[in-house]
């Protein structure tokens, strides 16, 4: 969920500020570059020490794009995710390590991550290909190629942690489009990696699931999450139906399968209701789906190299002159526009 101020407007997005430290502490670069790098953000290098500081989740994405590029590596979120270990997200981390099982490490992980970031989407499913989802829900973040390798290659570097070592998943998923090397992640991964996928996941052995580890200790857990409890991690519990649905359509794999009935079913309401419900926060589903589209385009334009007609049919429009018009009225840009003026900064 989006944190909210006292009045109840939604805040941007945030992501712990000792997440981009252990980044910026991994790359070969002086204190001068970095905080030159932090001030085009607004962000003072003091302003990341602090425990509980939270910085820009789209200045963070940002940031990290900024610093593959001045570092000429593609895969710098790779790279560092393999540098990281559990103190990176805390006692989260730990309980990870000392789990019972691989299965109940990432479930737990799953139901902890928006402790360390805002709108994102972390969902586990069981059964014959265990898949871990990654999706970032609010599809103005954008570059998000970075952060999105980063996290799935860190939870790689953390399975490998608790296994020590040796471990490769079945397959990984990358909404992005495929880079110039792509052997680099089939390197890192130890496994088949396709790009340009519905999803960012990571599909398991189902026989890894059962897996245990050296390190389980189930009195540090006990302690860990007691010490969790006290320093009061923020729940961030879903409180509009807008954000509902939001995060609903986040997993949505085809954007022209969009329909009331079936995400007013899943959310156990009428599609009576659920209008009713939408028009007292100021929103109708046309709008909330509009945006969605619109917004998937966006990541497109930023991040492949597909045709606008390939991205207009990605987004749910049967042909570009309709989503042409939808996205200018959305925008204030045509797609080409919007390309150009993304690839020029």
């Amino acid at each position: 969920m989006r944190a909210t101020s006292k009045t109840g407007t939604p805040l941007p997005p945030t992501i712990r500020a000792k997440v981009l430290r252990g980044i910026l502490n991994s790359v070969d670069l002086t204190a001068d570059r970095k905080k030159e790098i932090l001030k085009r953000e607004g962000i003072d290098i003091e302003d990341l020490r602090s425990v509980s500081a939270t910085v820009s989740l789209s200045s963070y994405t940002r940031i990290f794009d900024r610093l593959a590029k001045l570092l000429s590596a593609p895969t710098l979120g790779l790279n560092v995710s393999a540098q990281m270990g559990p103190e990176l997200v805390g006692a989260i981390g730990y309980i990870f390590m000392s789990s019972p099982t691989l299965e109940s490490a990432i479930e737990y992980f799953v139901e902890s991550v928006r402790s360390v970031q805002d709108v994102t989407l972390l969902r586990y499913r069981r059964g014959a290909s265990p898949t871990l989802t990654y999706i970032i829900t609010d599809d103005d973040i954008q570059p998000r190629r970075q952060d999105v390798e980063f996290s799935l290659g860190y939870i790689h570097t953390l399975i490998n942690g608790y296994l020590d070592g040796g471990y490769a998943p079945k397959e990984v998923h990358f909404e992005h489009t495929k880079p110039t090397r792509r052997n680099t992640h089939e390197l890192f991964f130890g496994c088949p990696v396709y790009f340009e996928q519905p999803h960012n996941a990571m599909v398991f052995q189902p026989e890894a699931m059962r897996r245990r580890s050296s390190k389980f200790d189930p009195n540090l857990i006990a302690l860990l999450q007691h010490y969790l409890q006290l320093v009061g991690e923020r729940d961030y519990a879903v409180t509009t139906l807008t954000e509902s649905i939001n995060q609903m359509l986040g997993g949505a794999t085809e954007m022209n399968e969009i329909a009331i009935g079936q995400v007013a079913s899943r959310l156990g309401l009428s599609e009576a209701t659920l209008r009713r419900r939408l028009k007292r926060e100021g929103a109708s589903f046309r709008d909330i789906v509009r945006r969605k589209r619109i917004g998937v385009a966006k990541r497109h334009l930023v991040e492949s190299e597909m045709s606008i007609l390939q991205i207009a049919q990605a987004s749910g429009y049967s042909e570009t002159a309709s989503f042409t018009r939808a996205f200018a009225a959305e925008t204030g840009k045509s797609p080409s526009t919007f390309r150009r003026i993304s690839q020029e900064h």
